[in-house]
């Protein structure tokens, strides 16, 4: 696509034409002092589309204070149509079983982190899971497996519940529960998945009402455990009693495995809600377009409470 021709910005600034190979000078003129050829720029680049998204994140990084922030507001702007494309592609992949939770995970945080390297989540992954393989090593027993990988990740590494802040954003995104420790039911049980995944581990999420848990399932055996505790170990009845002093009356299909596309829709969810009651109704339509793409359905489902 030939983008258009940007028109005199200013009485005493040249006219300049745009191309393909422009766009970096383009990205250059927003550290410009002058408001009124600011605003045509900034135009021009939101012109341009997802154009320019590639440039802009190239400027994203650098630590020029007179180009970064502007870059950053457009990458904002700009970001949710690439990625609304990308969600619908990762809707199309199947399997229903083999959803790349992974992929998606990292697509959602790039929405509140436009910067993001995939390697900032991945990285910090691989390592803990090869931290932890030699302590499993000679484990063969269900429950012994969830206690020494929740240990490692709950007490070792500190990962918690944030009781004290839940509704920060921080919670929801994985790249910053891995830096802060913290996290929300479902993002602490994500941070369990991805690691058990990676060495091959039989945890399947459980999306019960209201708290997210996890579910190692071996040999006819399944333990039940909360991240968001500890990974403290939960009987059915457990998990029975913690519903009624949420309101729901308990029913064992709340104990099913959550298939992945499911469990990333409820991370969007959880931000969902977040955003709304921060009123910032830009980032909750974008979220709930995203939800509506991977549902495939017109409508969003209704979106329920943080968990």
């Amino acid at each position: 696509m030939k983008p258009p021709s940007l028109l005199c910005l200013s009485e005493n600034k040249m006219s300049i034409k745009t191309s393909d190979n422009q766009i970096d000078f383009l990205i250059q003129l927003l550290a410009d002092r002058d408001a009124f050829v600011l605003e045509k720029v900034r135009e021009q680049i939101l012109s341009l589309g997802e154009d320019a998204l590639p440039f802009l994140e190239i400027a994203a990084r650098k630590e020029d204070l007179g180009i970064r922030p502007q870059a950053l507001d457009l990458i904002t702007r700009l970001l949710p149509k690439r990625l609304g494309r990308k969600f619908l592609a990762l809707s199309s992949k199947g399997p229903e079983e083999l959803f790349p939770l992974e992929e998606g995970i990292f697509l959602m945080n790039q929405f509140g982190f436009p910067h993001l390297d995939v390697d900032q989540i991945t990285e910090p992954l691989d390592a803990l899971a090869e931290e932890l393989k030699p302590l499993l090593k000679d484990e063969t027993d269900a429950e012994g497996t969830v206690r020494i990988l929740s240990r490692f990740l709950f007490k070792d590494k500190g990962f918690r519940g944030n009781k004290k802040d839940y509704y920060n954003p921080d919670n929801s995104y994985l790249n910053k529960v891995l830096e802060n420790k913290k996290g929300l039911p479902v993002s602490l049980s994500v941070l369990c998945l991805l690691v058990a995944a990676r060495l091959n581990l039989p945890v399947y999420g459980v999306g019960m009402p209201t708290h997210f848990i996890l579910m190692l399932e071996s040999a006819g055996e399944k333990i039940y455990f909360d991240p968001y505790n500890g990974g403290r170990i939960l009987t059915p009845d457990d998990c029975a009693r913690l519903l009624k002093t949420q309101g729901f009356k308990f029913d064992a299909s709340y104990l099913n495995k959550t298939p992945p596309r499911q469990i990333l829709i409820r991370m969007l969810r959880n931000l969902f809600m977040i955003y709304k009651n921060n009123g910032e109704p830009d980032k909750t339509a974008h979220i709930e377009d995203f939800v509506k793409i991977l549902n495939k359905i017109p409508k969003a489902r209704d979106f329920s409470a943080l968990a």
